[in-house]
């Protein structure tokens, strides 16, 4: 195993430089040095970067104060909305909106009891009301596919999976609720497989499979991870209940009632199964169980079928489930790659730069987040190409099947694929873990497009807690990205830029883990080992005259993450220690930490935490410290 490797021995940070300082960044990469490690800053390196004056650093300071000033005018103007869950107005669809329905917060009847129980944990109706607001304020936005408020408050009366999946999501980002999440680790797996038996298929059970899929519960190792199966559980009911066929429900559920707004549900509710499944897939690098029917094509082909960010994650989950099967899915190879995989990835290119022009003015932070990760994905596979004997007829029947082909030519540089690659990376970590800077003069993700308020923005100026699996999935991939270009490969670049931004993503992902030995910790220590390897023996004259190729083949679109874990990996081959730490929540035989929980006095509404939540735990990556020992897990 090469020993580490300095980065950047005696350039200092910009902190550093700026304050004339020693700096021990390139020690500590990629944490940040000691300096910016103890302030809070963020740790960047840029040789060409001169000192700013005192003089012109006190005027900027004095800009940044007034930006300050000016932001804290504005939330406190409405500081009275933010603070009365009942009186904010709900986030909800458009439809909604529309109709003028009224709040869950009014006096009609509801199913819901006044105490709900779940072994030991207590949760009033009172406070699911105001959890429930949480939800559809912050959460539904980003992932639009439950129906308007008050029908599911009425649901939740009935389906108790339903009721503790909003209050396991929602109340991530309620201050103090870290240890009462931790607390619901088991007792709502133990709900969810009883559910699978006991429960009817309807459409809430299903709603409720999708909730723990998209913002999953905390665990440890990818084994310990549910998703998959959750994922699997919500596809077969909506089957069983005909969602696939909304024009022939009936031949599913004989004798019921459908009025429009449950039309609306059901049919939402099938294209979040498609979403879900094809982005769950896709990290894993696993064939998909859901194909694109006639459902999932009448609603990309209507203009006003679904909520505008939910259609665009809609599109992109069609578009990777296309190419994915064109390249990762050959039966004429034992791999499933094809022998020639540039033709598509241009064409399918092609399709998503159409897809970025009609759509990058309307679409939120996370939309592009999205894009970026199915970029990642496609230009993997210009990497992959296989080596076995090929079935000439079946691959050409399956490459006629992509429009548009005859545009494409053969002749692509390959390393151009690595070069857009390389941008997208970038481009990722860029828009979500900004700088200082960018936090001063505009928040992360575009709150005012998802539908919120001055006083909701405000109050969720850290988006981070609201994001979908799947959006730090796609960070985990382009991190892995750089620490490919920068560690193992050589594309004759300044890796100034990269190593920057793997840092900021570092710093991220270590502030959402939640114990040591839980799935943040692990990947942190990845981006560690991996960041202080030293080049491979060949000068990087050869490395630039070499095609970079990826050991793991078999892994679709996310090859290139698990190429990077396997090598990871190979530290434990040796026989020595492991990576044996492990949450104490996740062990099975603990039920819950305390007993008889008071969640009422634990959780305060509606304040938002001032910084970020360590409950805070959404994120699929496969394990990469088990050795491929069933027994064997961490």
């Amino acid at each position: 195993m090469n020993p580490p490797a300095k980065r950047y021995k005696g350039v200092a940070c910009v902190h550093c430089r700026q304050m004339k300082l020693r700096c021990d960044s390139g020690d500590r990469f990629p944490a940040p040095c000691s300096r910016c490690h103890k302030s809070g800053r963020d740790c960047s390196i840029n040789p060409s970067y001169k000192r700013t004056a005192r003089r012109d650093r006190l005027d900027e300071l004095e800009r940044e104060i007034h930006v300050l000033r000016s932001n804290l005018w504005e939330s406190s103007t409405s500081v009275n909305r933010v603070n009365d869950p009942v009186d904010t107005p709900s986030v909800a669809n458009e439809e909604q909106n529309a109709r003028g329905a009224p709040s869950s917060t009014d006096t009609s009847p509801s199913p819901i009891s006044d105490i709900q129980i779940l072994e030991q944990t207590m949760v009033s109706r009172d406070l699911f009301i105001n959890i429930l607001d949480e939800y559809y304020r912050y959460y539904h936005p980003r992932f639009q596919f439950l129906p308007p408020k008050e029908r599911v408050l009425q649901e939740c009366g009935s389906c108790r999976l339903l009721f503790w999946a909003v209050v396991a999501v929602a109340s991530r980002s309620v201050q103090g609720c870290t240890e009462f999440r931790k607390s619901l680790i088991w007792p709502i797996r133990r709900l969810a497989m009883e559910s699978v038996i006991r429960e009817t298929p309807s459409l809430s059970l299903v709603q409720a499979y999708l909730l723990l899929c998209v913002w999953p519960m905390p665990f440890g190792a990818v084994t310990d991870d549910p998703s998959w199966t959750y994922c699997g559980i919500a596809t077969h009911k909506a089957q069983h209940l005909g969602l696939h066929r909304p024009d022939h429900l009936n031949e599913f559920v004989q004798g019921a009632a459908f009025d429009h707004e449950l039309l609306v549900s059901m049919r939402n509710t099938w294209l979040a199964c498609f979403i879900v499944n094809q982005n769950i897939s896709a990290r894993l690098g696993i064939p998909a169980t859901i194909r694109p029917d006639h459902a999932v094509m009448q609603a990309l082909n209507s203009d006003d079928f679904c909520n505008p960010t939910f259609r665009h994650l809609l599109e992109l989950a069609h578009k990777e489930a296309t190419f994915s099967e064109l390249l990762g899915q050959n039966v004429a190879t034992a791999d499933g790659l094809t022998s020639d995989p540039l033709p598509v990835i241009q064409a399918t290119d092609l399709e998503i730069e159409q897809f970025e022009m009609r759509h990058k003015s309307t679409w939120t932070t996370g939309v592009e987040r999205s894009l970026l990760g199915t970029k990642l994905r496609l230009y993997s596979y210009a990497f992959l190409r296989s080596d076995s004997t090929v079935d000439c007829r079946t691959e050409d029947r399956a490459i006629n099947r992509t429009r548009s082909l005859t545009t494409c030519s053969s002749r692509i540089s390959f390393f151009s694929y690595l070069s857009k690659c390389y941008v997208a990376a970038l481009r990722l970590i860029e828009i979500s873990c900004p700088t200082e800077a960018t936090n001063l003069t505009a928040p992360d993700e575009d709150l005012h497009l998802l539908g919120l308020s001055s006083a909701s923005a405000a109050a969720a100026s850290n988006s981070t807690l609201f994001w979908t699996s799947s959006d730090v999935s796609n960070i985990i991939l382009a991190t892995f990205v750089l620490l490919q270009f920068t560690r193992r490969w050589n594309l004759n670049v300044d890796d100034t830029e990269a190593e920057n931004a793997i840092s900021r993503a570092w710093n991220l992902l270590s502030s959402l883990s939640i114990a040591e030995g839980d799935h943040y910790n692990r990947i942190c220590d990845i981006i560690e080992y991996i960041g202080k390897l030293k080049w491979p023996s060949s000068s990087k004259s050869e490395q630039h005259q070499q095609q970079p190729t990826l050991l793991m083949r078999s892994r679709m679109g996310a090859s290139i993450g698990w190429d990077l874990i396997h090598s990871a990996r190979r530290r434990f081959d040796s026989g020595g220690a492991t990576y044996s730490k492990q949450l104490p929540e996740m062990q099975q035989s603990g039920v819950s930490l305390n007993s008889n929980i008071s969640v009422d006095a634990m959780i305060g509404f509606p304040e938002m935490p001032g910084e970020r939540s360590a409950a805070f735990d959404d994120i699929l990556w496969p394990m990469w410290d088990s050795n491929s020992r069933p027994n064997h897990l961490s």
